[in-house]
């Protein structure tokens, strides 16, 4: 098993003045060994590969890969590797396994090994994604070798590196990667540094996939739900609203569910991973009208307790457009299958998003220059869901762990009240 961890590097502190300070080259070293050591004490046969993000961001993507003689199966999640986040904690999971091509068969159209997105072909895109991840996190499998500390990753090397992946038929993916990588992206940029290749960018191009709507569909809402809020802004709830298809400027078509400080006293066991800091809800542009007391969706979780609180991380575009069709990709048109209207107030989903993307300008990018640019801080994971299929939707109304329709019908509230990351230490 390859193992590939991020740990931040704590500041050193200078003996004489006592200050913080960035650690030396040594020192870092001395720390990373100092982890894997403990790692591979708990996993002797497991291979280590650890990482740093640097000063800022975090590592925050939890993806599993996982190998058969047969298939291979990529599994996208809000949990981490633990034994509380998948026994007591309530999170979301996606997962597709891929079957091995025959011996010689070509990859998206071409012969096998002759390259990547170069080549064209309908898994290039999954594969590719999946590659910009495997290789920012200098992941590797174990028969490949290690990745020296400090090597450079070029994109010839880490095309070598994940050549395996050419032994399975990607085509088949229902679902479209998002990643989130550190760094700035441009509209203009070319192939890994363009808007549409990273966070809010990439959501944005994804989506469009999903169809276009009717134009009274332009302000439905959108539905979010995240176990981590970060220093939000009119602006940026607007931004964000608006790169996923919706057409109100003010930010008034977001709907935020997190739980409330009521709701965590009276029920909730688990709240470390809780985070919504005071001084970010105190401030006089915090948009506070966008959130929604939690609202737990009973139909996903009739084995889960009350009090079990959610770490799962969904974005979702509701409409009111019925769809057609067995569930490819856009709304499509004409015909039996054509979109038809549901039954007066009913909303199901266009798209959803589930991954490790918290609501935050570090995970998802903020954008900046009029929205030609964007600057991420944080390692992420996601994927979206489209279909233009009612009954596909509707399986997603069930399996989605927020209650779609409580959380879009909820009107702001001005005694509601968050929990907030103070309360760990008693300020309730």
């Amino acid at each position: 098993m390859a193992f590939t961890y991020a740990a931040r590097m704590p500041l050193a502190r200078d003996p004489e003045s006592g200050r913080s300070r960035v650690p030396s080259a040594a020192e870092a070293r001395m720390q990373r060994d100092s982890v894997k050591g403990v790692l591979r004490a708990a996993f002797p046969d497991t291979q280590v590969q650890l990482f740093s993000t640097g000063l800022f961001g975090t590592f925050h993507c939890k993806v599993l890969v996982l190998r058969w003689d047969d298939r291979v199966r990529v599994a996208v999640t809000s949990a981490n590797l633990s034994e509380g986040d998948w026994l007591d904690t309530r999170q979301v999971v996606w997962a597709q396994d891929f079957p091995r091509r025959a011996a010689g068969a070509a990859r998206g159209g071409a012969p096998k090994g002759t390259g990547g997105a170069a080549a064209g072909g309908g898994d290039d895109d999954f594969r590719t994604q999946l590659c910009r991840l495997f290789s920012f996190c200098r992941a590797t499998w174990p028969t490949t070798g290690k990745v020296p500390d400090g090597a450079s990753e070029t994109p010839v090397v880490a095309a070598a590196r994940y050549a395996w992946l050419d032994d399975y038929d990607l085509s088949g993916a229902r679902a479209k990667l998002v990643v989130s990588l550190p760094g700035g992206y441009d509209e203009h940029g070319a192939g890994a540094s363009a808007l549409a290749e990273c966070g809010l960018g990439r959501l944005a191009s994804v989506v469009r996939t999903a169809g276009e709507w009717p134009a009274a569909q332009a302000s439905a809402p959108i539905l979010v739900q995240a176990s981590s809020i970060g220093n939000l802004t009119p602006q940026y709830v607007a931004d964000f609203a608006g790169m996923c298809g919706c057409a109100r400027t003010d930010g008034g078509g977001l709907r935020v569910t997190y739980p409330t400080r009521a709701q965590v006293r009276a029920r909730y066991s688990e709240i470390g991973f809780l985070v919504l800091r005071r001084k970010f809800w105190d401030s006089a542009e915090f948009p506070k009208r966008v959130f929604r007391p939690a609202a737990p969706n009973a139909a996903c979780r009739p084995r889960s307790g009350p009090y079990i609180a959610d770490h799962s991380k969904v974005v979702m575009r509701l409409t009111t457009d019925g769809g057609g069709g067995d569930g490819g990709g856009g709304a499509g048109g004409g015909g039996a299958g054509a979109p038809g209207p549901l039954p007066a107030g009913e909303q199901l989903a266009a798209w959803v998003y589930v991954g490790s993307h918290n609501l935050s300008a570090a995970a998802w990018g903020r954008l900046v220059r009029g929205g030609t640019r964007e600057w991420v801080s944080n390692v992420e994971a996601g994927v979206v869901l489209t279909t233009t299929s009612p009954a596909v939707r509707d399986v997603w109304r069930t399996r989605t762990p927020m209650d779609m329709a409580a959380v879009r019908d909820a009107d702001y509230a001005a005694d509601y009240v968050p929990y907030m990351e103070s309360a760990l230490s008693g300020g309730w």
